[in-house]
C-alpha cells in the first residue's frame, strides 16, 4: 500500500501545467495562422479531430489501467499484480500503433484526392502530411499509457513537468521551424513526429521509476486472468468511449469534408478556442478521479461525498464565468487573439452556442467521475445509448442543412437536457441525499452569483470593448473575467470558509 500525494499539491500543479499548454495554444495558434494560412491551418485542425476518433482504438484499455493502478496503491503488494497488467497493455498498444501508422499511410493518397475542398494547397503535399499525421498519433496513443498510469499513481508533478517541457519544445521548434526552414504544413508536421518519437521514450522513463520496486520479473508474458478480471469495466469504458466520440467529434469530422478548407481552418479556431476552455477543468478533475477511487476502495464514504462537494464547487467558481465570458465576448476575444476580423465575425455565434453547451457539459461529466471510482458504469452506458440515438441523426441533419452553425445548437441542446436528467439518477443510486445539496448548495449559488456579475458588465462595458487594441481587449476582458470570477466565489461556500475561517458544514 503506497502513501497518499496531496490533492491540492496535485490540483496545482495539473492547474499550472494545463495552464502553460493552454497558453502555448492562445499564444501560438495564430501564429502558426499566420505562416500557414487558413487551408494550411484546417490540415492541423484535421489532424486534431483525427487523432481524437483513433483515440476509439484504445476500447476502454486506458481507463481500465487508471483505475488499476489507483486500486493497486489502495492494496498489499497490488503492484505485482499491476506491473503485468501494464505490460499486456504495452503489446496491445504497440501492436495498434503499428498498425494506426500503416492503415493511414496507405489511406493518405485517397483522403487527400477526394476528402478535403483543397484550393490552394499541392493534393502531393496534402497526400504527406497525412501520412505523417498517422505515425504521429500512433507515437501520442502509445505515450497515453504512461500518462494514464502516471495519472493514476496521482504523481501529476513529474507528468505536468514533462507536459510542459514537451508544449514548449513543439510549439517554439515548429515556429522555428516555419519561420527558418520552411512555412509550409509538411515542414509543420516533419517537426512534430520528431517529437513524437521521443515523447514515449520519456514518459515510459519516468513512469517505472514511480512505481514501488518489486522483485517480480514480469518479462512479456500475458496477464490474461488480470485483464479478464478488469474486462467488464474495460469493456463499458470503451463502449461509451465510441458514444461519446461519436456525439462529440460526428460535426468536426461531417464539417472536415462539408466545409471549404478554409473555413474548416476557422472552425478549427473555435474547436481550439472551446478546447483551451474546457481544459480549465482537468486539473481538477485528473486530481479528483484517482482519489475518488482510492477512497471508495478504502471505504471511505464520507470523505469522499466531501472531496467531490468541494470539487464542484471549485470547478463552477472557474468554469462558470470563463465559459460565461467566451460565450458573451467570443467576438472580441477571437478577434485580439486572432487579428482576423473575418474569422471572428463567422465565428463569434457558432462559438456561443458551444461554450453554453460545454457549460452543462462541465458538470454533468461529473456523474462520470462518481461511477468511475465505485466501477458501475450501468447508468453511464443507458444514458450514453440515448444520447447517441437521439444525438448522432439530429448532428448529421443539422451539419447537412445548416452547417457549423446547426451542429453548435443541437450540441448545446443535447447537453443542456443531459444536465437535467442524468446527475439526480446517478447520485440518488451511488451517493443517496447527496444531489440535492450538490445542485442547491453548490452549483446554484455560483451560477447565480457569476450570472449577475456578468451581466452587469455585458451592460457596463459591451459595446465599447471592440473599439479597443486587441492588447486592451484582452485586458479588458481579463478585468470582466475576474469581476465575474469574484462573483462566482461570492455564491461558494467552500471559498467563504476559507475567508472567515471556519468549518464547513457537512450537510
Amino acid at each position: 500500500m503506497t502513501h497518499s500525494p496531496s490533492v491540492r499539491l496535485n490540483a496545482l500543479a495539473n492547474v499550472l501545467g494545463q495552464g502553460v499548454s493552454t497558453l502555448v495554444g492562445i499564444v501560438f495558434v495564430p501564429v502558426y495562422l499566420q505562416y500557414l494560412g487558413a487551408e494550411a491551418y484546417g490540415l492541423v485542425g484535421f489532424f486534431v479531430v483525427l487523432q481524437l476518433w483513433l483515440g476509439l482504438l484504445d476500447v476502454g484499455l486506458s481507463p481500465m489501467l487508471n483505475r488499476e493502478v489507483a486500486r493497486a496503491r489502495a492494496l498489499p503488494a497490488g503492484f505485482d499484480d499491476f506491473r503485468r497488467v501494464l505490460r499486456s497493455v504495452e503489446l496491445i498498444f504497440a501492436g495498434i500503433a503499428l498498425a494506426t501508422g500503416l492503415a493511414i499511410t496507405l489511406a493518405s493518397p485517397l483522403l487527400a484526392a477526394h476528402w478535403f475542398k483543397v484550393q490552394a494547397l499541392d493534393p502531393a503535399q496534402v497526400s504527406q502530411c497525412v501520412m505523417l499525421m498517422g505515425w504521429m498519433i500512433g507515437l501520442r496513443f502509445f505515450a497515453s499509457i504512461y500518462r494514464t498510469a502516471l495519472n493514476g499513481m496521482e504523481a501529476q508533478v513529474s507528468l505536468n513537468a514533462i507536459n510542459t517541457v514537451l508544449a514548449l519544445a513543439k510549439a517554439l521548434g515548429s515556429l522555428a521551424v516555419l519561420v527558418f526552414v520552411s512555412p509550409t504544413p509538411l515542414a509543420f508536421f516533419l517537426f512534430q513526429l520528431v517529437l513524437g518519437v521521443l515523447e514515449p521514450l520519456i514518459l515510459a522513463r519516468r513512469c517505472y521509476r514511480v512505481f514501488p520496486p518489486t522483485a517480480t520479473r514480469i518479462g512479456l508474458a500475458f496477464a490474461r486472468q488480470e485483464l479478464r478480471a478488469a474486462l467488464p469495466f474495460g469493456l463499458g469504458v470503451a463502449y461509451t468511449s465510441v458514444l461519446w466520440m461519436l456525439l462529440s467529434q460526428l460535426d468536426r469530422l461531417l464539417l472536415s469534408g462539408l466545409l471549404p478548407l478554409a473555413q474548416y481552418g476557422y472552425f478549427s479556431l473555435v474547436t481550439a478556442l472551446s478546447g483551451a476552455v474546457m481544459l480549465a477543468a482537468s486539473p481538477i478533475s485528473n486530481a479528483l478521479i484517482p482519489r475518488l477511487t482510492y477512497l471508495h476502495s478504502r471505504g471511505e464514504t464520507e470523505q469522499l461525498r466531501r472531496l467531490f462537494r468541494h470539487a464542484t464547487q471549485l470547478t463552477a467558481v472557474v468554469m462558470i464565468p470563463l465559459t460565461g465570458m467566451v460565450a458573451v465576448f467570443g467576438r472580441e476575444l477571437m478577434y485580439a487573439w486572432t487579428g482576423d476580423l473575418a474569422a471572428a465575425t463567422w465565428a463569434a455565434s457558432i462559438l456561443c452556442w458551444y461554450m453554453v453547451g460545454n457549460t452543462f457539459l462541465t458538470f454533468t461529466s461529473y456523474q462520470y467521475y462518481l461511477q468511475y471510482a465505485y466501477g458501475d458504469l450501468a447508468l453511464n452506458i443507458r444514458v450514453s445509448t440515448l444520447q447517441a440515438v437521439i444525438g448522432t441523426p439530429l448532428i448529421v441533419l443539422a451539419a447537412y442543412r445548416f452547417g457549423a452553425m446547426g451542429t453548435a445548437v443541437v450540441w448545446c441542446v443535447l447537453q443542456a437536457l443531459t444536465f437535467i436528467s442524468y446527475p439526480p439518477l446517478v447520485q440518488r443510486r451511488l451517493t443517496p441525499g447527496l444531489y440535492r445539496p450538490w445542485l442547491q448548495r453548490d452549483l446554484l449559488p455560483v451560477a447565480v452569483g457569476a450570472a449577475l456579475m456578468l451581466a452587469l458588465v455585458v451592460v457596463l462595458s459591451r459595446d465599447a470593448v471592440m473599439q479597443l487594441n486587441r492588447v486592451e481587449i484582452f485586458l479588458a476582458l481579463g478585468a470582466m473575467g475576474l469581476c465575474v470570477m469574484a462573483g462566482a466565489a461570492a455564491g461558494s461556500s467552500l471559498l467563504r470558509s476559507y475567508l472567515v475561517r471556519k468549518p464547513l458544514p457537512h450537510a
